[in-house]
Formats: C-alpha cells, structure tokens, sequence
C-alpha cells in the first residue's frame, strides 16, 4: 500500500506541476477577440482550467479520430489552435511513447505550419514532459515564454 500511495501522490504532484499550472496559465491567456483552441492528447486539467475549446489528439473526446483510429495532423491544424501540447518522454528531444507517434507528424505539420516550442513542462523528469507549442509572436506564445514555472 505505501508505494501505491507514492506512486498517485507523485502523479497528483506532477499534474500539479504540468497540466494544472498550464491550465491555469492558458486561462490567463487567449488571442484578442478570439475563441482559444488548445490541441494535445493527455488532455483533462488543462482544458478544465484553461476554459479553452480543446482538440482531443489521442482521440477518446474526438469522433472521428475515436472511429477510425486515424491522427491526421492537417485536420488538427485546420481547426487553428492557438498551442498545441505534444508528449514527449525527454525534455530536449522529442521522444513519443508508442501510444502517441503520430505526434512525430504533428510536430513536424506544427514546425512547418510556423509555430515553435516556447516551453516545456516536467510532469515528472522519471515519466514525461510536455511540449507546448505556439505561434512566435503571439500574444499567447509571449505569455507563455515570459512565464516562470515553478520547479
């Protein structure tokens, strides 16, 4: 019982930590006249705090994706999100699991399609962090830049 009680006091603190904060940061945020869209795929408390509309890239929230079981990153980035959150298993590189390779491709749509990576966030060093992505210059990826998470 005691390492199963470490174990969910530590995913509880790295919710906390990444999705939570960032939840909270978004909702903080947001384009000008605009309703906000954040994409990613471990997606629960950030779209709960933000209040933002959310793209479901793992798909359990997204009918098409839920029925086929096709990620298509052209149909992620036609609904314009405003940051996209991907998964990575390192800080520096991108490292998918194997539950969420299609996010090789929509990072590369991402890129390509002129949005970079303006921070990272630590769920927990041991497990993953999360990637977020905006559109330099805007509004939101200045916000997001300029924030000093908490270690």
């Amino acid at each position: 019982a005691p390492a199963v009680v470490a174990s969910r006091q530590a995913y509880a603190r790295g919710l906390a930590r990444a999705h939570v904060a960032l939840g909270r940061r978004l909702a903080s945020l947001g384009p000008a006249g605009g309703s906000p869209v954040l994409a990613m795929s471990d997606c629960g408390a950030a779209p709960y705090y933000s209040g933002w509309s959310t793209v479901d890239l793992y798909g359990l929230n997204d009918p098409a994706v839920a029925r086929t079981g096709r990620h298509d990153a052209g149909a992620v980035l036609r609904r314009h999100p405003d940051v996209v959150v991907l998964v990575s298993q390192r800080a520096g590189t991108f490292v998918p699991f194997p539950w969420n390779l299609h996010e090789v491709a929509l990072l590369d749509s991402c890129v390509r399609g002129g949005m970079t990576r303006v921070k990272t966030l630590g769920f927990d060093p041991r497990w993953y962090f999360l990637w977020v992505l905006a559109r330099p210059g805007s509004e939101v990826a200045r916000g997001l830049a300029a924030w000093q998470v908490d270690p």
